[in-house]
């Protein structure tokens, strides 16, 4: 027997994307009380202005706060799609990487359903959300945040696995053949831009996907 009012319950998709959302007002509390101390010092001409925070650890809570349920919703989603496209004779990964790659190479252009017009639009952000995930579930301590004239920012090498080769050509990757020689590349994070977009993004996805498999 559950105790609690049945609104007080919610779906596993419900639960992640309010997880999310906690992780965005979070940030916004712990970078506002990190950037107080300096507020005054900031005005509409400061042209550069540069602080470092090494591994602050409520800015790295936030972020992780945002990514892990945002990588489980792309598992979620994408075992849902696969449950969907079952009959069709052309079932879809429910694994990430699989389905990117089919994905990118135009497997899946047949299906004429917004949610593919969608994912391929948004490849690389798709791939960044596993990609920067597991970074930090492997190495919190490879995070290192920094406050850059009017914005957080975090700064993490991210290191190129032999999955990832094939659809590296496809993603905003800059200097790919530099990184792919180097076995990894420097990705920079505008956070006070990133949290209020993953929940655009959610937004978006959910609806691309109620559009092509209503419920």
């Amino acid at each position: 027997m559950k105790l609690g009012r049945p609104q007080q319950f919610q779906d596993k998709f419900t639960l992640r994307l309010r997880s999310i959302e906690r992780a965005v007002a979070q940030y916004k509390f712990s970078a506002a009380a990190l950037r107080q101390p300096f507020e005054a010092t900031l005005n509409q001409q400061t042209a550069l202005f540069l602080k470092g925070f090494g591994n602050e650890v409520n800015l790295l809570a936030a972020v992780r706060e945002m990514l892990f349920p945002s990588r489980e919703l792309l598992d979620a989603y994408l075992g849902r799609i696969a449950t969907a496209t079952a009959a069709s004779g052309s079932q879809t990964a429910r694994d990430l990487m699989p389905f990117l790659k089919k994905l990118l190479a135009g497997a899946y252009d047949d299906m004429e359903k917004p949610i593919f017009g969608f994912l391929k639009n948004n490849a690389s952000y798709v791939f960044h959300i596993r990609k920067f995930r597991n970074q930090i579930k492997a190495d919190p301590s490879s995070a290192e945040f920094n406050f850059n004239t009017d914005h957080f920012e975090m700064r993490m090498s991210l290191p190129i696995k032999p999955e990832d080769k094939e659809i590296l050509p496809y993603l905003e990757i800059a200097n790919l053949d530099e990184a792919i020689r180097n076995g990894c590349y420097m990705s920079t994070m505008n956070l006070d831009m990133y949290f209020p977009e993953m929940l655009q993004f959610w937004q978006a996805f959910n609806l691309a996907y109620e559009e092509s498999y209503s419920l």
